[in-house]
């Protein structure tokens, strides 16, 4: 905005100052008492500011005013970061893998319900809750078929604004265990082992193992 000035006297020029107000020096006045802003201000750090100006002639007379500067919110884009995350083979579809984190600025609740999608990366084998960000599977992971499974977020605000976080799952090995086919006689055999079992289990253990393999 701009300083008004009426001076009886005609002809003569004028000075500006903020003589308070400003000590962070968001603002400046000019030779025509045009107010601007030099830094960008944040409705969220101060929603107005006072300033208080002085108006000298050449003849050293001088005038004070006060000016309010008001700021107007605006929908500023929300934040979020990368992450790791762990899940164990063999689980079912649906199980939880971890909350992609958002941070909003804004203070007006319109302004802070952002969403979530999972725009790149395997997004067929998992699924994001739009409201939550929480991240779950959408089938059952093996180990060893693969490991890490890379998928990218988008966190978005209602005008649009938006943020991007790099989600990294690895999938936790789990030992698995084989079923051994053992015939009528093998079963006898492992079955005499198993009642002798106290006296020699080491032994015992060693035996079993080679019937297990068919080796009597």
């Amino acid at each position: 905005g701009t300083i008004m000035v009426k001076d009886p006297d005609e002809g003569y020029s004028h000075t500006f100052l903020i003589a308070a107000g400003n000590e962070e020096g968001f603002f400046k006045l000019d030779a025509s008492g045009n107010l601007f802003a030099v830094k960008a201000v944040d409705y969220e750090y101060a929603d107005s500011y006072t300033l208080y100006v002085v108006v000298k002639d050449k003849g050293g007379l001088e005038a004070r005013t006060e000016v309010t500067v008001k700021v107007v919110d605006v929908n500023e884009a929300p934040s979020t970061a990368d992450k790791n995350f762990t899940v164990k083979e063999n689980q079912d579809a649906g199980t939880v893998v971890g909350v992609v984190p958002v941070s909003d600025p804004d203070e007006k609740a319109d302004f802070k319900q952002n969403k979530f999608e999972l725009v790149e990366g395997d997004v067929e084998d998992f699924k994001i809750d739009s409201k939550t960000g929480e991240i779950t599977t959408a089938k059952s992971f093996d180990y060893e078929a693969k490991t890490i499974y890379t998928l990218k977020v988008r966190v978005y605000d209602q005008d649009g604004n938006e943020a991007f976080s790099n989600v990294m799952v690895n999938i936790q090995d789990v030992k698995d265990y084989s079923v051994a086919y053992v015939n009528a006689d093998h079963r006898a055999e492992l079955d005499k082992i198993h009642n002798a079992g106290i006296l020699a289990p080491a032994a015992n253990q060693e035996k079993a193992e080679k019937i297990l393999n068919g080796d009597k």
